[in-house]
């Protein structure tokens, strides 16, 4: 299904020229960060909900919207925190979370576009880099339907009849 986006945005944002910009904000979130590590792909931080992102450098390709497949995104980010790297080596099991926030440079606290909680998997460092496939929940997995009304669970409506 088709993401609703403001038509002002996309106004702008398809426009040749335009007075207003768009800003890709992330926050890296992870249990055994104490703070998110939060980014913009700007030439200078940003302050957006009252959190301050760091400009930055990176490179992401944003999910699609087959509705046939979990979405997936592949991010490729400046090594601007140490903190991270520490992170990836001590927590091999547990992958850290990137939410992806679209904001246009005049209103910065109104987001246009967020994604869910996507899982950063597959991670690979260098001082330099740090790169690695995103990924959304796996609803593929999930038992559907949740319960089964077996004659072991509901044995009343299994009953032959009189």
């Amino acid at each position: 299904m088709p993401r609703s986006v403001p038509a002002a945005f996309l106004r702008a944002f398809l426009r040749q020229t335009t007075d207003d910009g768009v800003l890709v904000l992330l926050t890296i979130t992870h249990s055994l960060l104490g703070v998110p590590i939060r980014a913009v792909l700007n030439t200078e931080d940003v302050v957006s909900n009252g959190d301050t992102y760091q400009r930055c450098l990176f490179d992401i390709t944003l999910p699609d919207e087959n509705p046939n497949q979990a979405p997936r995104a592949r991010l490729r980010i400046d090594n601007i925190d140490r903190s991270l790297v520490a992170v990836l080596r001590a927590a091999a099991n547990e992958s850290p979370e990137i939410q992806i926030t679209v904001v246009t440079m005049s209103d910065p606290d109104t987001p246009v576009l967020v994604t869910p909680p996507l899982k950063w998997r597959s991670v690979k460092y260098n001082p330099q880099f740090v790169e690695g496939d995103l990924s959304g929940p796996a609803f593929i997995n999930r038992r559907y339907p949740k319960d089964v009304y077996s004659p072991q669970v509901a044995p009343g409506i299994h009953k032959a009849g009189p």
